[in-house]
């Protein structure tokens, strides 16, 4: 299994149907206005915080049990092996994370519970950890504290924006660390 540049561009534009159904359904997931920098910064230590937290139990993981490291990660070096450097940065830092956060967070957070953002924050969580299928209790942990930390940031800036940005940090830290 590999990745191209075609596959690649059928993912972007099945982001951008997502934004012109969204645009035709009256649904508004960025508030296009400025963000002060004070937000960045909050994203940004969240999820440092997470991205701590969750080097230590990866830590702990390697140290103390059987676990080496999650499927996705094995799925995504198999799929990017022979792939180039941009294509892999494009796929894995830009357009996963901006796709991720308008599902979990945009959709479900902001419009499915959008009168019980602490359920949606709940759920969402629990369903972006499912979809990078943990197979044990530490992958398990390793994709639902980013999770919570997402929709965390969601929940008390109520900007969409701020979740893809960390999201993005996220991603590229994991993309650049050996």
């Amino acid at each position: 299994m590999s990745v191209s540049w075609h596959s690649e561009l059928l993912g972007l534009a099945a982001m951008l149907l997502t934004l012109i159904i969204a645009k035709f359904q009256n649904i508004q997931f960025f508030k296009w206005t400025k963000i002060s920098w004070r937000g960045f910064v909050f994203a940004a230590v969240v999820m440092g915080i997470a991205i701590a937290l969750s080097s230590l139990i990866d830590y702990l993981g390697q140290s103390y049990t059987s676990y080496t490291t999650t499927q996705n990660e094995m799925l995504l070096e198999d799929v990017y092996k022979n792939a180039s450097w941009l294509l892999s940065f494009l796929s894995i830092v830009i357009i996963a994370p901006f796709v991720e956060e308008i599902i979990f967070r945009g959709f479900l957070m902001q419009q499915l519970f959008r009168n019980r953002l602490w359920l949606g924050w709940i759920v969402s969580s629990l369903l972006f950890c499912a979809v990078h299928v943990p197979t044990d209790w530490v992958s398990f942990l390793l994709y639902l504290i980013p999770g919570i930390a997402l929709g965390g940031i969601l929940y008390k800036t109520k900007r969409l924006e701020l979740t893809i940005f960390a999201h993005f940090l996220n991603n590229f830290i994991a993309f650049i660390w050996p």
